[in-house]
């Protein structure tokens, strides 16, 4: 199932990877002069403002803490910790907004508010 539904597909070797070739229905294929945007006027102050942000945003290396790969490790030791049946080391962030969270602070907000 791929978003809801079942979908046909070739699967073949390519080189050293694996290739799925998805079908799409009839109804699923657009005709390319919907996706054509309206000619547009843009003026020269816009481009240089442009190019200005990109050469603000650029970098030559991605180096730096603020480039640093922690999923790869903590992936790591998980497979690790599981691999030699210990508990997990490290715990999920929970999230702040839980989907039980609302059916308990209702009674509670009820209470406040004075309602039945």
């Amino acid at each position: 199932m791929w978003c809801g539904r079942e979908r046909l597909g070739l699967l073949r070797v390519g080189d050293d990877v694996l290739v799925l070739h998805a079908t799409r229905r009839p109804g699923e294929i657009r005709d390319p002069t919907q996706l054509l945007l309206p000619p547009t006027e843009v003026c020269h102050k816009e481009i240089a403002g442009a190019l200005a942000l990109m050469d603000t945003m650029t970098v030559d290396r991605l180096e730096g803490p603020e480039f640093t790969d922690r999923y790869t490790g903590a992936t790591a030791r998980i497979i690790e910790a599981r691999r030699e049946e210990k508990p997990r080391c490290c715990s999920p962030r929970r999230s702040r907004h839980r989907p039980g969270a609302a059916y308990g602070s209702t009674p509670a907000a009820e209470r406040t508010r004075g309602s039945p």
